[in-house]
Order: C-alpha cells, then sequence, then structure tokens
C-alpha cells in the first residue's frame, strides 16, 4: 500500500505534510499529518478509491466536514 501513501503524499503537497499512518481499516486511511499553513499538528482521514462517500446523500458532505471542525483544538 505504498502506492497508496504516495499517491496522498503527492496530491496534499504544498498544504499538508504527511508524517506517519495512524491506522487502517476498510473504508479509509488515518494519517498524522502537518497544516504546512498553521503549522499546527492534524488528523487526516483519506476515504479508499473503493469506497467514496455516497454522492446521493445530501448530508455525507456534511459528516465529513464536522469532525475537522470540532477537533482543530487537541491541546
Amino acid at each position: 500500500m505504498a502506492d497508496q501513501s504516495e499517491r496522498v503524499r503527492a496530491s496534499l503537497a504544498g498544504r499538508y505534510t504527511i508524517e506517519r499512518e495512524l491506522g487502517r481499516g476498510g473504508m479509509a486511511t488515518v494519517y498524522l499529518a502537518r497544516d504546512l499553513k498553521h503549522d499546527r499538528p492534524v488528523v487526516l482521514k483519506v476515504c479508499a478509491p473503493s469506497s467514496p462517500p455516497s454522492s446521493g446523500s445530501s448530508g455525507s458532505a456534511a459528516r465529513f466536514a464536522s469532525p475537522r471542525n470540532s477537533s482543530t483544538r487537541t491541546s
């Protein structure tokens, strides 16, 4: 799965630096990263290519955005 990590690193270059993988499940991989704009650690959840969020669900975007907003202050 190094290929997936390299694709994620390349697509996020300039905005985030991936430090390490924290976990992997059937639907997503979670990474510890550094937000280069705000110079702080963040956690990124990247959906697996085989399981993107349902485009038919009107609430799917809100569900994915919500955890980011609630976890910006972790310390």
